[in-house]
Order: structure tokens, then sequence, then C-alpha cells
């Protein structure tokens, strides 16, 4: 082999060396003992399929892990944007189960690690059992984009500051049924489709919340379970209208609120059921709607209005 082809071959594995690295980190709290495999892997995006534990991109599994914490290093994974988690199947069926240790670089909720080119170092992880109760309940979305969907529990009703506990729905369509599993408290619950799998509710990414998009709903954990916990995901939400005033006039629904700045029409939800189960009823670009016939008596109607851009 002549030099130049040397050279040209030293080059361009240097060069490909430039577009993927190594992350690698310490797993903590890990259970120890044969069959109990502890697996690492680098996600590029959020999952729209239950995870596979034994096909996983970017993995490394340790089957016999013999000590309480585990020096990891996934090789060669390319320039992006990884969540990395550690999944430890301690019941040894090689699924993951709720009673299965779990865990995130970044704690509860992930944080992205970015790749390009340089090895990323220190991405500790800490396993753990994730809390036997839970609240539940179903996502239910009829508009046409998809992706992964992610339900935030908050423990207040603004939906600010580090969300308490999350999970995701497989479903891909923004329909199905979720758990979050978390401690005794009160929370509130949004669902989002996280379309570019950034974990952050963005402006173009469906949404919804338990009870309703203008007034969210407690959900109280206390020693059980907290099911029904029902949300309807909407498109285009600009923001929630807040002020929303009703009057009848005989049948008549009269509906008025108050001018949302940049919104350029309002959609109108409906429910004779109960407030989660919201309808899709019209789209007006005025800030005010008649609903005609819809009071009877001894019947219950709910209106949600959203100012959409």
């Amino acid at each position: 082999m002549n030099k130049s082809l040397l050279t040209l071959l030293a080059t361009t594995l240097a060069c490909t060396n430039l577009f993927a690295a190594n992350i690698t980190g310490t797993v903590t709290n890990v259970t120890t003992g044969a069959l109990k495999t502890l697996i690492v892997a680098a996600l590029s995006q959020l999952p729209t399929a239950p995870i596979d534990p034994t096909n996983l991109p970017y993995s490394q599994t340790n089957p016999f892990p013999f000590s309480t914490s585990y020096n990891y290093s996934l090789q060669n994974v390319p320039n992006g944007s990884y969540y990395v988690m550690a999944f430890q199947d301690v019941n040894a069926n090689s699924a993951f189960d709720v009673t299965d240790k779990i865990g995130y670089f970044g704690g509860t909720i992930p944080t992205q690690i970015v790749v390009s080119g340089s090895n990323q170092t220190g991405k500790n992880i800490a396993l753990a059992v994730p809390p036997t109760n839970y609240f539940a309940g179903n996502i239910s979305y009829s508009g046409t984009d998809s992706g992964p969907t992610v339900i935030f529990a908050y423990n207040n009703q603004n939906f600010t500051g580090t969300p308490s506990a999350f999970n995701l729905t497989f479903t891909g369509n923004g329909n199905g049924n979720y758990e979050v599993h978390l401690a005794n408290g009160t929370y509130y619950a949004m669902a989002f489709m996280d379309k570019n799998s950034n974990l952050q509710l963005d402006s173009n990414e469906p949404r919804g919340f338990f009870g309703s998009l203008a007034n969210p709903t407690q959900i109280v954990i206390a020693n059980g379970n907290a099911v029904n916990k029902n949300i309807t995901m909407f498109d285009d939400v600009l923001l929630p209208v807040t002020d929303l005033q009703i009057t009848t006039l005989g049948n008549n629904a009269q509906l008025f609120w108050t001018q949302i700045p940049n919104a350029t029409s309002y959609k109108i939800y409906k429910s004779t059921n109960e407030p989660t189960t919201m309808i899709f009823l019209t789209t007006v670009a005025t800030t005010n709607f008649t609903d005609t016939n819809a009071v009877s008596n001894n019947t219950n109607v709910f209106y949600t209005v959203t100012a959409n851009n």
C-alpha cells in the first residue's frame, strides 16, 4: 500500500470520527445478581411503540451485574441529540415491568445529550423502581398529526417548573391509554404530542389538560390509584379562553369571551356528558357564538373555547 493511499485512509478515518462519539457515565443503585440484566441505551427519538429491551440502538448490556454501580460506554454514537436511559430487568423476564428499575440521564425528566464529534462523559444515571401509585386514563385526539404523546404531571395548575413525573403513550396517533406513576400528592395533568421529541410543549403541537383547557382539575393521589383521568388533545391551540361567559335565551346558549391577542379564530367544543370529553362543535372568527336548541330541562351542557393562530 503506497504512502498516499495510507494518508487518504487515515484522513478518512479521522473525518469519520468527527461524526460520531462515545457517551459514558455511571449507573448507580444497581441490583446485583445473575440474570438481573442491566441495559443502557441512547434513543434519538421518543418511542411510539413499547420499548423492546432486547432490541435497542446504541445500547450496552450487562447480564450479570455484580456491583451496585456500573460504568457504561456507548460507542460510536452518531452526531445528534439523544436521551440516555438505563433499565434493569430485576425479575429476569426479558420485559419492562413497573416493578423493574429505570433511570434517565437528567433525573425524573430526561435531558437530551448532544453528540457533535466529541465524547460526552459523566452522563450518570440513578436507577429507581417507579412508585406503586399512579393516575391513569385515556388520551383522545381527532387531528392528523402523529408522534409520541407525552403526559406530564405538575404540582401546580400553571404547569410551571419541572414536572413531577412523565410517561408516554405508544400509539403514535395521539389515542390510547396511559399511566403516570408517582408519589402521594396533588397533581395536574397535561398531555401533548411531542412531534420533535424535545420533551417540551411547542406552539404547533396538539395538547390537552385533565379537566378542561381553561380550568385544569386536580388529581389527588393518596395511597391508591386515580383512574378515568381522561384527556382530549386539540390542534393548534394558542391560548385557552379563560373568561368564557354563557347565558341562555330560550333554548339557546349564548357564549361570549374577550379577544385574545394574535388569535385569528376560535374553536368551540361542547359536551353534554362531562367536561373531560369535549367534542368539537365549530370554528368562529368572532368573540361570541350562539348554540341554538342547546338547552333542555335537566341537561348539563359544557363548553370550552380555544384561541387559534
